[in-house]
């Protein structure tokens, strides 16, 4: 299934206002609500009563890095697909941000043809799960494995739709009657966001 991430709204987190307004007018051509924050405490704060479907990272930030804000960007259901800008990070930096939600880096300065392609990219590309779910191998069970995808999937797709179990199941490639019996089975609920 090759479906793109629609971005309704996007937040770009960087102190540098310049960059971020330029940021901002490239985004504006793929969300209709762009808002910026220029530390980790302005973005935690944003995160509080705004959720974007995607959001542009400077690593480097005043009071932190992105590695602070992921956190929160974690917390969101549906999870933004995360675009990071770095100048500073190393190797090790770059693996876990990607470890933690990060989809595409851009080391800076980079060109707005780049910072396009970024944006494309995390819109139509999937990411591959091979590697995390490579590294589970004998550290957790199958069986824990599973119902960790399946649950994540049932919730990311309710939120995306609101909780209509009709739109989660079109995207999850199921029938609402198989979405209802596992929700049923699994006798949880899964709030709507």
């Amino acid at each position: 299934m090759d479906e793109v991430v629609e971005a309704s709204s996007a937040l770009i987190v960087d102190d540098d206002t310049g960059l971020a307004l330029t940021i901002a007018e490239v985004l504006s051509e793929y969300a209709y609500q762009v808002q910026l924050a220029h530390s980790v405490r302005e973005t935690k704060h944003q995160l509080l009563s705004f959720r974007p479907d995607l959001v542009v990272l400077d690593f480097e930030l005043p009071d932190g890095t992105g590695a602070d804000v992921l956190g929160a960007l974690g917390q969101q259901c549906p999870v933004p697909a995360i675009i990071s800008l770095t100048g500073k990070a190393d190797p090790t930096d770059a693996f876990l941000l990607g470890q933690r939600g990060v989809r595409t880096f851009l080391r800076k300065p980079c060109s707005l043809s780049a910072l396009r392609a970024a944006i494309e990219s995390v819109r139509k590309d999937v990411p591959d799960l091979t590697y995390p779910v490579r590294a589970s191998v004998g550290k957790l069970p199958y069986s824990v494995i599973a119902d960790g995808v399946r649950r994540t999937m049932i919730r990311e797709a309710l939120a995306r739709t609101s909780g209509s179990i009709r739109g989660a199941a079109k995207i999850l490639g199921i029938s609402r009657q198989r979405l209802q019996y596992l929700l049923k089975a699994e006798n949880a609920e899964f709030p709507a966001e």
